[in-house]
């Protein structure tokens, strides 16, 4: 399933993480160079990328600087326990619904999560690794620009206009920021401070943890090796697409 995976940012935290433990190249005998790390994964038949889905991502290591799995997770849970609070979701079950599914957190983010929102009608947000409000700073865009959407132009366009052609196009805020967001000046990123960044029509105020939500706590996150889930109107994980899982 296609997900934006960056090889040069995979190599450079496989890099740090290597230097951290203190891990040597046993061909030279030193710390391993860009070099040495792909002779290292072409000696075990892999790709990086295939490194990263078989243990890279099992390691604690993300394939792309917008995509963080442990707080996609999080996220996740969080719009689960929203929106299904009688099914009692915890983040075991939810990597076990995800493994069942053959589905990794990246797949599940870039095929459903992407378009989830939760009970109180928000999306699900990577907050720390890639700008929650993307399909706002894009509205936003789309309306002065005079962009077509959805065959309406400027203020007649709404988020669910975008939020449509995002899916209809298969792209998450993400993808979509890769292959045309970022040449068309949208922000990776939302500036706290509000300067340099696309404003939205309407400023949001500084973004807060929900009490509600779950404590994160990296050590507890269960991680999965995993790849379709059934969707509802966003796509949605529903328990009964688990049966038995």
């Amino acid at each position: 399933m296609a997900y934006y995976f960056d090889e040069a940012y995979y190599v450079v935290q496989k890099l740090s993480q290597l230097q951290t433990i203190n891990e040597k190249d046993p061909v030279t005998g030193d710390f391993y160079t860009e070099t040495g790390l792909h002779r290292a994964f072409a000696a075990a038949g892999m790709t990086p990328q295939e490194h990263y889905e078989r243990y890279g991502r099992l390691e604690g290591l993300n394939p792309n600087q917008h995509f963080n799995e442990d707080e996609y997770l999080w996220g996740k849970l969080w719009q689960l326990q929203s929106t299904e609070p009688q099914n009692n979701w915890t983040l075991e079950k939810l990597n076990a619904a995800l493994e069942a599914a053959h589905l990794t957190p990246v797949e599940h983010y870039e095929r459903y999560g992407c378009y989830e929102k939760d009970a109180g009608g928000n999306f699900i947000r990577l907050d720390y690794s890639f700008n929650p409000y993307y399909y706002e700073n894009k509205l936003y865009l789309c309306q002065e620009s005079g962009e077509t959407v959805n065959g309406k132009t400027g203020d007649a366009i709404t988020l669910d206009d975008v939020v449509s052609a995002f899916q209809a196009a298969n792209l998450s805020p993400i993808s979509h920021y890769v292959l045309y967001g970022k040449d068309e000046g949208l922000p990776d990123y939302w500036d706290w401070c509000g300067t340099g960044k696309l404003p939205f029509p309407e400023d949001p105020g500084l973004l807060v943890f929900e009490d509600a939500s779950p404590y994160f706590d990296v050590d507890t996150a269960v991680k999965l090796v995993g790849v379709d889930i059934a969707e509802n109107e966003y796509g949605a994980l529903a328990t009964e697409d688990f049966s038995g899982a």
